[in-house]
């Protein structure tokens, strides 16, 4: 874990290695996607709303432990590679508008069951919205 902190030769090895790793799995999903009957983007989608609910997870943690906030930044790190993953292989307003509705709706969950934070009239109206974005930028 420490060893992108210092940057050595073998670190770097590694860090390439696994973004092969990391792409070679996209790849596949991408062809899964592709043969599925479900829309490719909302699968997309659906894996980087997971990582980032995860990173936010641990960045809202409130043990400030410093590994915790590690693999928070860590984690929006692969989202910033998954999202640029997912540029290349499908528009940029449908995978955009259908990722951050995906995050308010999941955000608002995660605020709730987690953090006990209050559901307003506002954040409901909120996350109606967020469906209705991802409803009509589907139609084609």
């Amino acid at each position: 874990m420490y060893c992108f902190l210092i940057f050595s030769n073998n670190c770097r090895k590694q860090f390439v290695g696994l973004l092969v790793i990391m792409s070679s799995f996209l790849d596949k999903v991408y062809k899964w996607a592709k043969e599925s009957i479900v829309d490719e983007v909302l699968i997309f989608a659906i894996i980087l709303v997971t990582i980032e609910t995860y990173a936010q997870y641990n960045l809202k943690k409130r043990d400030n432990m410093t590994l915790t906030i590690l693999v928070g930044m860590l984690m929006y790190a692969f989202l910033g590679y998954f999202l640029h993953y997912s540029y290349d292989k499908f528009p940029l307003a449908k995978m955009n508008i259908t990722w951050s509705s995906m995050s308010i709706i999941i955000a608002g969950i995660l605020g709730y069951f987690a953090y006990d934070e209050g559901i307003t009239m506002n954040k409901l109206l909120a996350i109606a919205f967020a469906l209705l974005a991802v409803y009509f930028m589907s139609i084609s």
